[in-house]
């Protein structure tokens, strides 16, 4: 179930996808339109940047009554999502943690780059990214057609994925985001007599 709030920010747009390889007349497999951000590029902080930027600030302050139509009929009690250090309720949205788990299968291409501590911890995390994304794909059902085109030289056919989608816009929703995260439409968070509001209204810091 969608959050109430988020829907005035939902928008549709055509998009046109980019990033599919094909084959050159003498058979060499490249990609003829990369994405504007290389977000496959080797690691670098370029990169992670990138990602970063499609993601951060992803974890936001509910008010109780948002708490309350989002999770009350599932879980019974919702006391268990505040969070002391950000004196709040506090949820992401579906689409932003599937991004982030997008992003950590990424980076189990570059063990040399990205080095984890506890492995066991890891794998068990990159293994629910798998899932997450599995269920999240099958459950938004997209019957786009795409076609294959056919090589002569290399005597098969290959899917052309660089088609038209019907998209919800991206850029809509992440500027809503980034508003209820730390922007205009954030809800301060409510903290004990000794803390206070760190700057931004995300958390509660002590007092010093």
């Amino acid at each position: 179930m969608e959050t109430a709030p988020a829907r005035s920010a939902i928008a549709v747009e055509e998009v046109l996808f980019t990033g599919g390889p094909t084959y050159s007349e003498n058979g060499t497999y490249y990609v003829p339109h990369p994405a504007s951000i290389n977000y496959t590029a080797d690691p670098s902080p370029e990169v992670d940047k990138a990602w970063d930027d499609l993601t951060w600030g992803r974890y936001i302050i509910l008010t109780e009554q948002e708490a309350r139509d989002a999770f009350e009929e599932q879980y019974g009690d919702i006391q268990q999502f505040w969070s002391p250090s950000r004196g709040g309720y506090i949820s992401g949205f579906d689409m932003f943690h599937t991004l982030h788990c997008l992003d950590r299968i990424r980076q189990r291409f570059y063990p040399e780059y990205y080095v984890y501590e506890d492995l066991y911890v890891h794998r068990v995390h990159h293994l629910h990214c798998l899932e997450q994304i599995r269920q999240y794909i099958m459950c938004s059902g997209d019957m786009t057609p795409v076609p294959t085109k056919y090589n002569a030289l290399r005597k098969h056919s290959y899917v052309d994925s660089d088609v038209k989608h019907t998209c919800r816009n991206f850029g809509m929703l992440r500027n809503w985001l980034s508003e209820r995260f730390n922007g205009s439409l954030a809800v301060s968070p409510i903290c004990p007599g000794a803390t206070k509001p760190e700057m931004g209204s995300t958390s509660c810091v002590l007092d010093e």
